[in-house]
């Protein structure tokens, strides 16, 4: 689904393992819509508009 992920994300280092993948996906939307993610690596989904919404499914 995101073939280039790792080539795209670049605001959190810890995305890529595979059992963080929803939070690389939501990310990868956050990133692609030009927000910034805070470094703790909380974020409220209210404040992100993803791309899809099924990318909310966490």
């Amino acid at each position: 689904m995101f073939a280039d992920l790792s080539l795209h994300v670049k605001c959190g280092e810890a995305l890529l393992l595979r059992e963080q993948m929803a939070w690389a996906k939501l990310a990868y939307c956050a990133c692609w819509r030009g927000l910034t993610l805070p470094d703790s690596g909380n974020i409220r989904i209210d404040n992100v508009k993803p791309m899809h919404s099924s990318h909310l499914a966490i």
